[in-house]
C-alpha cells in the first residue's frame, strides 16, 4: 500500500468518499457541502450506530436532569452531592465511550472492510482514552471563551476529533492526542464555518423545542381537561430552570449525532491526505470484475513494460501477414479545415469557450437562424438600455449616499483619531446602527400603513345585483355538508320534504340542522371525513357540563342511522320526534 499512499499525498484535488465531490487539499471543502454530506451519510447509517449513541447519551442526560433538580430543590442535597456527582461523572464517561463507538461504526461505512469485532478489550481501550482526555474538555472549553486563551473553535474541534479517532488509537493516549491535534489544526476556515452553521442549527432546534414543550401543557388541558400549575401560570414553566435545562438536553440529543458525524467525516478526509484511505475505499466499492480487469491491466503495464511489448511483437512478426501500405499523409491545411468544420456543428458548440462582448460578424449572421438573430437583437437593445440608465442610477445612488452621510455624520463632535490597539470604543457606530434600525422600521411601518389604508378604502356604491336563489342541496347524495344551509333552512327544507311525503329525506335534513347548530355554537367542527361516532366523541369532550345536548344529539343520530342505513321505516312520528329533540337542543344555553 506504500505506492498508493505516496501517490495520494501528491494529489492536489481529491474526491469525497460520500458524494465523489472534489476535495481541495489546502482549505478543504466548503462547510455547507461537508454538512450536507454528513446529513445524507447519517441518514444511511446503520441502526447499530443510532442504538450505540442512544445507549450512551440518554442515561447521562436523564441523570444530569435528576442531579440538577435534586441539587436545586432537594432538602438534603448537601448530603447527596458527593455521591450524586460521582455517579454523574461515571455516566459522563459512559456517554463519551459510546460516542467513540458511534463514530467508529460510522467510520466503517466510509472505509468498508476496516472494521473488526467489538470485544471487551477493544471497548475498554476506547474507554481508557475517552475517560483520560474528555474530562479536560469540561475545563478547557469554558476557559476558551476568555481573552488571551486558546480559541474556542480549536478546542471544540480537538475534542470532537478525539471522539472520531479514539478507537483507532488502540488505547494509546499520546497517539490519540497527536492525531486529534493534527486534525483540529487542519483547514481552520472550514472548522470555523462548521462551528457557525452547527451553532445556528442548535439555536433553531432549541427555540423550536422550547415553543413546542411550552405549549404542551395547554394542549393536554384542551384534550383531557387536566389542569396543572403550568397551565395556570405560563411563567412557572418558561422561567423554570429545570424546564430550560430539559430543552437544552433535548436539543443536545438531537444535534450531537450530526456534530459527531460531521467531524468524523472531516477526520476521515483529513487522514486520507496522508494515508489514501479514501482511494482504497473507492476501489473497494468497485464491482469485482472491474477491479480484476484494472488489476490485470496495471500488472501487465508494470511487468511487461515497453520492452516486453516490443519482445512480444517481435516474436509474432514472422507469423503475421504483411502489413498494408500506409496511406498518404493528409496536408495540414486540409486537416485543420476539416477539424474546424466539425467543431462548428451545433453538436460541439457546448465545448467552445464563450466570447463575451463580441458582436456577431456578417459571416456569423448568415449562419444564424431567425431565432438567433432575434436573440442578438434583444441583447443589443438591452445593452443599450442598460448604458442609458447607468448614469441616472449612479447619480441617484450618489445623492442617496450624500443624504445618508448628512443625516448620520457627526458634525458637532468630529471623530478623534484612535490609536490602533487601544481600548477606546467607537460609540458613534452604535448610535448609527440604532438610527438605521429606527429609519428602516419606520419605513416598513409606513408601507404597511399605506397598504392597509389602500385595502380599507371606501368602495363605490354599485347597484345591487339580483342574485338567484340558492338551489336546495341534494339530500340523496352521499356527501352533503351541514354548512350548505343554516339550521332554519334545513328545518324549512324538512317541512317541504315532509309535505311531499319524503320523510326519510326530511329526517336527514333535521339531522343536518342539528350539526349546523352545533357547529355554529363551536361544539363540533364539521368535516367530510368525520363519522357520527367522531361527532359524538367531540361533543362529549366539548359539552361535558351539558348532558342534555349530548343525549339529544345521540338520540337523533340513532334515529337517523336506523332510517338511513337500517331497515326501519321513516314515519311522520319519527320526524316529529327528531324535530322535538332538535328544539330541546336549541333551548339549552
Amino acid at each position: 500500500m506504500t505506492p498508493i499512499s505516496g501517490a495520494t499525498a501528491s494529489i492536489e484535488r481529491r474526491r469525497n468518499p460520500v458524494t465523489d465531490e472534489p476535495v481541495r487539499g489546502t482549505n478543504g471543502r466548503p462547510p455547507v457541502n461537508l454538512l450536507e454530506d454528513a446529513v445524507h451519510w447519517l441518514r444511511r447509517a446503520p441502526a447499530g450506530a443510532h442504538l450505540a449513541y442512544l445507549t450512551g447519551t440518554v442515561p447521562f442526560l436523564l441523570g444530569f436532569l435528576w442531579f440538577w433538580a435534586d441539587m436545586s430543590r432537594g432538602a438534603f442535597a448537601d448530603q447527596r452531592c458527593a455521591v450524586s456527582a460521582g455517579w454523574l461523572a461515571a455516566l459522563y464517561m459512559w456517554m463519551k465511550t459510546w460516542h467513540g463507538v458511534y463514530c467508529a461504526i460510522l467510520r466503517t461505512r466510509l472505509a468498508p472492510g476496516s472494521s473488526t469485532a467489538w470485544t471487551l478489550g477493544r471497548w475498554l481501550r476506547l474507554m481508557l482514552v475517552q475517560a483520560t482526555l474528555q474530562p479536560w474538555g469540561l475545563l478547557l472549553f469554558p476557559l476558551s471563551f476568555l481573552p488571551l486563551m486558546i480559541p474556542t473553535p480549536w478546542v471544540f474541534a480537538f475534542f470532537r476529533h478525539l471522539d472520531a479517532g479514539a478507537d483507532e488509537a488502540g488505547g494509546r493516549i499520546g497517539a490519540a492526542v497527536r492525531t486529534a491535534g493534527l486534525e483540529a489544526r487542519r483547514w481552520p476556515g472550514q472548522n470555523h464555518g462548521l462551528l457557525g452553521l452547527l451553532l445556528i442549527a442548535g439555536v433553531m432546534i432549541f427555540l423550536n423545542l422550547a415553543v413546542v414543550l411550552s405549549q404542551l401543557p395547554g394542549l393536554v388541558k384542551r384534550l383531557t381537561g387536566w389542569e396543572s400549575d403550568f397551565t395556570l401560570s405560563a411563567a412557572a414553566l418558561v422561567f423554570n430552570s429545570t424546564f430550560l435545562l430539559a430543552v437544552v438536553a433535548a436539543s443536545y440529543l438531537v444535534v450531537c449525532p450530526l456534530v459527531l458525524a460531521v467531524y468524523t467525516l472531516r477526520s476521515f478526509e483529513g487522514a486520507s491526505q496522508r494515508t489514501g484511505a479514501d482511494l482504497r475505499a473507492a476501489l473497494s466499492r468497485l464491482p469485482a470484475a472491474s477491479s480484476t480487469l484494472a488489476a490485470l491491466a496495471l500488472m501487465s503495464t508494470l511487468w511487461l513494460g515497453p520492452a516486453g511489448g516490443v519482445a512480444t511483437h517481435a516474436a509474432t512478426v514472422g507469423n503475421d501477414p504483411p502489413a498494408p501500405a500506409a496511406p498518404a499523409a493528409t496536408p495540414p491545411a486540409r486537416l485543420d479545415q476539416a477539424i474546424d468544420q466539425v467543431l462548428a456543428r451545433p453538436d460541439f458548440a457546448w465545448r467552445q469557450a464563450r466570447e463575451l462582448g463580441r458582436e456577431p460578424t456578417a459571416a456569423d449572421s448568415r449562419n444564424l437562424g431567425r431565432l438567433e438573430r432575434f436573440q442578438h437583437w434583444i441583447r443589443r437593445q438591452l445593452r443599450a438600455l442598460g448604458a442609458a440608465l447607468k448614469a441616472p442610477i449612479q447619480a441617484l445612488g450618489r445623492g442617496l449616499s450624500s443624504l445618508l452621510d448628512w443625516l448620520f455624520s457627526s458634525r458637532s463632535a468630529p471623530a478623534k483619531p484612535t490609536a490602533r490597539g487601544t481600548d477606546e470604543v467607537d460609540w458613534w457606530s452604535g448610535v448609527q446602527i440604532v438610527l438605521w434600525t429606527f429609519v428602516i422600521g419606520t419605513g416598513i411601518w409606513l408601507l404597511k400603513w399605506v397598504f392597509q389604508r389602500w385595502q380599507n378604502r371606501p368602495q363605490r356604491d354599485h347597484p345591487p345585483v339580483a342574485q338567484a336563489p340558492a338551489a336546495a342541496p341534494d339530500l340523496t347524495a352521499e356527501l352533503v355538508s351541514p354548512a350548505a344551509l343554516p339550521e332554519d333552512g334545513w328545518i324549512q327544507l324538512a317541512h317541504e320534504l315532509a309535505a311531499r311525503g319524503e320523510f326519510r329525506l326530511a329526517i336527514r335534513a333535521v339531522y343536518l340542522a342539528q350539526l349546523a347548530h352545533l357547529a355554529q355554537r363551536e361544539l363540533v367542527r364539521l368535516g367530510d371525513a368525520k363519522s357520527n361516532r367522531d361527532y359524538q366523541l367531540e361533543l362529549a369532550r366539548r359539552a361535558r357540563a351539558r348532558p342534555v345536548i349530548r343525549e339529544a344529539f345521540a338520540a337523533t343520530v340513532l334515529a337517523f342511522d336506523r332510517v338511513w342505513y337500517g331497515p326501519h321505516a321513516a314515519t311522520p312520528e319519527a320526524l316529529a320526534t327528531a324535530e322535538q329533540r332538535f328544539n330541546e337542543l336549541r333551548a339549552v344555553p
